[in-house]
């Protein structure tokens, strides 16, 4: 099901009521503050009497372009607390019947919202543009996510409980415009993510340093970097003289297998501290400067003694057309 453009909407009554939905997708609606006419405590107690599930079948929702959206249920009879969460017992008391194979949820430029309901089975979870104030519900039981894909990685800290992150595999952060460093979010970073294999950056412009932030991450094998003009690995602040390898690098050196890098302008050199990637047996690097080209040239670049340890080296140079 698909809703957008309905200008004058403000709630979708009794939605609820279609329990074979399976994907639920609105997006352009600027009126719309509630999702549901209907308060948590009205919608499960009502369902609990009448030993049904809210959903039962709903696998994906995405929110898009939802201005004015601050939850899912109307705060009706509830006790609403500074930041629009809904303190109820209640809703804690009956989760289980309120999205129970929700897996899927997309939430992208919906500034006022700052709750939303718990979802059990939820393992995939992107977020843009989004209010660092929002919470899932927290309830006794919190989901596993597997992949998170975000713009705000501050945005976690409070989002749910660190136990929801420490099964996730993949985390993507993309269109961010003030993150310099992920050293940054080396705390997050090592409190939520320990069982992190895979991180893909891209989009970041401002970003130039990543390797120091992930220094911590035990789990990590491939990392993907893309579109990031002012990377520039020379920036690390790793030490290349000192004779332990993982000063600066921590697990890296012997998880990281996998290093992935795309249309990054202002890397034109890969210094001397790759070497102490002793693990690493893939490099793939796309749409490259002349200059980084050169200088990794087998055997005569400049830069080849500092990769030549890796297994898989493929440099393509990017490719510029001639416009007549």
């Amino acid at each position: 099901m698909e809703l957008s453009s309905c200008l004058e909407l403000q709630s979708l009554s009794s939605l609820a009521k279609l329990r074979f939905l399976e994907s639920l997708r609105l997006h352009d609606l600027p009126n719309l503050e509630y999702i549901e006419s209907y308060s948590a405590k009205d919608m499960m107690l009502g369902s609990s009497v009448e030993g049904l599930q809210i959903f039962p079948r709903l696998v994906f929702i995405a929110l898009y372009s939802l201005p004015n959206l601050k939850g899912w249920f109307t705060p009706l009879g509830e006790t609403v607390s500074d930041d629009n969460q809904i303190s109820s017992n209640k809703e804690s008391q009956h989760s289980s019947l309120l999205f129970p194979v929700l897996k899927y949820l997309v939430i992208t430029n919906c500034p006022e919202l700052t709750s939303f309901p718990n979802c059990l089975k939820l393992t995939d979870l992107t977020l843009c543009l989004f209010n660092e104030r929002l919470r899932i519900t927290e309830t006794p039981t919190s989901p596993k996510l597997e992949q998170v894909t975000i713009d705000n990685l501050t945005g976690l800290q409070h989002l749910l409980p660190i136990q929801s992150f420490q099964s996730l595999t993949l985390l993507t952060l993309r269109f961010n415009s003030e993150v310099e460093s992920l050293n940054d979010f080396r705390q997050i970073l090592c409190d939520c993510f320990s069982s992190l294999q895979t991180i893909e950056i891209s989009l970041c412009s401002k970003i130039r340093t990543v390797f120091g932030g992930l220094s911590y991450l035990d789990s990590l094998n491939s990392l993907t970097l893309g579109n990031l003009p002012v990377l520039n690995l020379a920036n690390e602040e790793i030490d290349e003289n000192n004779e332990d390898e993982s000063v600066g690098l921590g697990s890296l050196c012997h998880t990281l297998r996998h290093l992935h890098i795309s249309y990054c302008g202002a890397l034109v050199t890969f210094p001397k501290w790759m070497r102490k990637l002793t693990s690493l047996q893939q490099l793939k690097v796309m749409g490259c400067s002349p200059v980084l080209k050169e200088r990794c040239q087998n055997p005569t670049g400049e830069d080849w003694p500092n990769i030549r340890h890796i297994l898989s080296v493929s440099i393509t140079e990017r490719k510029y057309n001639n416009l007549t």
